[in-house]
């Protein structure tokens, strides 16, 4: 389940920058969130 919600966070990220330190930290951010 966290599975799809880190997966679509990584994919925004990715998108806007690729290798970029805000994929890491959209990743923990949701992490956070989801429990």
């Amino acid at each position: 389940m966290n599975r799809l919600i880190t997966h679509d966070g990584w994919r925004k990220s990715t998108r806007s920058g690729g290798n970029n330190p805000n994929c890491v930290e959209v990743k923990v951010i949701i992490d956070e969130q989801s429990g």
